[in-house]
């Protein structure tokens, strides 16, 4: 009798890809207009909210502001840095967002027209119309607060 003995070796590859990205990614930038007219302009402290289409908000929480003075009349304020977008910085968002303006502080009661809103991140443009007053207390101007649906304008500015 012969005895045959059969040895079979398995051999396994195991590849792994490591992508890093570089560069900021999420919000980078949110920059207000301010109405054209006379009592458009305000000295108020500015705050929106930002959420995304999963429904994760963040707060600019006294960030747009700036002790030399924002939303002058027919003028755009761009906020960049941490200390000015607070929670927004450098969040991601899924989706177009949302958008919610209040004015609150010493000066809440000096009504602030605010004609849009552009919100930057690593990869969009999003375009907020609040084409109203905000103002305290209710009535004077305007609510309290505004809040619109942004608009995709990646590729449009």
């Amino acid at each position: 009798t012969t005895t045959r003995t059969t040895t079979t070796t398995t051999t396994t590859t195991t590849t792994t890809t490591t992508t890093t990205t570089t560069g900021k990614t999420g919000i980078l930038e949110v920059s207000t207009k301010t109405g054209d007219d006379q009592h458009d302009e305000s000295n108020a402290e500015a705050l929106s909210e930002v959420c995304d289409e999963s429904n994760s908000c963040c707060t600019t929480a006294g960030g747009l502001d700036h002790p030399n003075g924002y939303r002058q009349r027919g003028k755009l304020d761009t906020f960049s840095r941490a200390k000015f977008l607070g929670s927004c910085f450098e969040k991601p968002i899924t989706g177009t967002p949302t958008v919610k303006i209040s004015t609150y502080g010493r000066y809440k009661t000096d009504g602030w027209f605010v004609d849009w809103i552009i919100i930057k991140t690593s990869s969009n443009v999003f375009k907020c119309t609040i084409g109203g007053y905000v103002d305290h207390p209710p009535g004077q101007g305007g609510p309290p607060s505004r809040s619109a649906k942004c608009t995709d304008m990646t590729g449009k500015v």
